[in-house]
């Protein structure tokens, strides 16, 4: 009767723990913010995932936020990098400056394995100048290699105008 009851404990601990490890693979966040309080984290993601990394950066000063390094590069991609303006959030910033610029990158992971991202803070026009401030990640990912020839970008289609200056409908075949 022992010997039961610990079969039954056994297969029902086995059973826990599997739908603890489903439900953390199902569950994991499609896109992750990151922001200079991630800078040398290692972070665990799957194939499709986005990665936002948002940096304070000084137009005025002339550095700005460059990527430097994807390795090995099939792994992630650069999908975005624009400089965004932000409002102060309190008054002393107000009194500097009204708003605070920041650099918006997004990357997205498209195979699996093991990848660091390095950004360096730094004068794009100083070919030998020292980067002023680092910001790396470790990406450890995990799930199926995507095939991006298969997802393109999606894309406003323009519409097809008639003889008159209507708006058609595209044809549904190449024959049509």
């Amino acid at each position: 009767m022992i010997q039961k009851n610990k079969k039954w404990l056994l297969a029902a601990v086995m059973c826990l723990g599997l739908s603890g490890l489903v439900s953390c693979t199902v569950f994991q966040p499609e896109r992750y913010e990151l922001t200079s309080k991630n800078n040398g984290e290692v972070l665990r993601i799957q194939t499709g995932t986005t990665i936002v990394i948002s940096l304070p950066e000084d137009e005025k000063e002339g550095y700005q936020w460059e990527v430097t390094s994807v390795l090995p590069p099939d792994m992630l991609i650069l999908k975005s990098s624009e400089l965004v303006q932000i409002p102060a959030e309190n008054q002393m910033m107000k009194m500097i400056d009204t708003e605070t610029l920041t650099r918006v990158m997004t990357f997205r992971a498209i195979g699996p394995g093991t990848s660091g991202l390095k950004l360096e803070y730094k004068r794009p026009k100083e070919q030998r100048g020292q980067p002023v401030e680092y910001y790396t990640i470790l990406l450890i990912i995990t799930g199926e290699a995507l095939d991006m020839a298969v997802e393109p970008e999606k894309k406003a289609e323009t519409p097809r105008v008639g003889s008159r200056g209507q708006i058609e409908e595209a044809p549904k075949h190449l024959l049509e």
